[in-house]
């Protein structure tokens, strides 16, 4: 796998958890004074941000569209065959069928 590739890849998923991490700290109840004072403002920010976080990590497992950067592209450009295999088998378990079930709903 090459470098370049690698860091796509990380940046993706970082881009991703700063997303979460924002959305989670803005819905801190202590700032809904704030947030009612300029909702007009907050409010839509606050869906964007969410909104793009999901799109983000529903992207990060498509396993069907080749053109995005996800979890099976970048597991398809590993160079180790054997960790290649191994690494989609766990990420093709039941457990994280029904995650993506509730994802794709």
């Amino acid at each position: 796998m090459n470098r370049e590739y690698f860091k796509q890849f990380n940046g993706l998923i970082s881009q991703l958890t700063h997303q979460f991490f924002v959305w989670e700290y803005l819905q801190n109840p202590k700032n809904n004074h704030a947030y009612n004072m300029r909702s007009c403002f907050w409010w839509p920010v606050i869906y964007a941000l969410f909104d793009n976080f999901l799109l983000l990590l529903i992207n990060t497992f498509d396993d069907k569209d080749k053109r995005v950067l996800s979890v099976y592209t970048f597991l398809s450009n590993l160079t180790n065959e054997d960790k290649k295999i191994t690494l989609l088998k766990e990420v093709k378990n039941e457990k994280y069928k029904n995650v993506l079930k509730q994802l794709k709903a």
